[in-house]
């Protein structure tokens, strides 16, 4: 069957989803022309995935060519985090901070209270 992922229909996401490509396991000897590129930097280190060579072979790619940190610019990008070089560590971004205050100001128009 087929999966759909994703809601390509929303505002701020419409048609940015990517299609996942196949996972390859251990033993998959398929043609390595058409490999996706976290399975090409397996192959490249000459590592069998699922091995503690494969998992350094991936760490050691640059920011951008894995599905996280491809996650994480586009967090970045939207401001729904930041990151503090200063301590290494991520917080809410502009955008949360933003949508708190705007939440705030209508719970004082509404006169609704704080639900935490």
């Amino acid at each position: 069957p087929s999966l759909t992922r994703g809601a390509p229909e929303s505002a701020a996401f419409g048609g940015s989803d990517a299609p996942m490509p196949p996972l390859r396991r251990a033993g998959d000897d398929d043609d390595d022309d058409d490999d996706d590129p976290l399975t090409a930097a397996v192959r490249k280190a000459e590592a069998k995935p699922e091995t503690p060579e494969a998992r350094e072979a991936l760490n050691d790619l640059p920011p951008g060519k894995t599905p996280s940190s491809g996650l994480a610019a586009l967090l970045l990008r939207f401001n729904l985090f930041a990151v503090i070089k200063e301590t290494c560590s991520v917080v809410g971004g502009s955008l949360i901070d933003d949508l708190e205050e705007l939440d705030q100001e209508k719970r004082k128009e509404t006169g609704s209270r704080n639900p935490a």
